[in-house]
């Protein structure tokens, strides 16, 4: 189960961005595996409580399955 969900900017796929943090997750030896990304495209998609990232989100949430967000 993953327990951490990183909301960022961009896209979900595989990117520079998300290659860069998940080595600096690994360099602070965390767990990889626990860690969720969510593509949030533009910045004012983190301001749009409807977007679809937060409608995955708000289950999980409730469910205690995430229990930490990082921006």
């Amino acid at each position: 189960m993953k327990s951490i969900a990183i909301l960022h900017e961009g896209n979900a796929k595989p990117t520079h961005d998300n290659y860069l943090v998940r080595l600096l997750i690994q360099h602070l030896n965390l767990d990889n595996n626990l860690v969720d990304f969510y593509g949030m495209g533009s910045k004012s998609n983190f301001f749009k409580s409807d977007y679809v990232a937060y409608q995955l989100l708000k289950p999980k949430i409730t469910d205690n399955q995430i229990n930490k967000i990082l921006l």
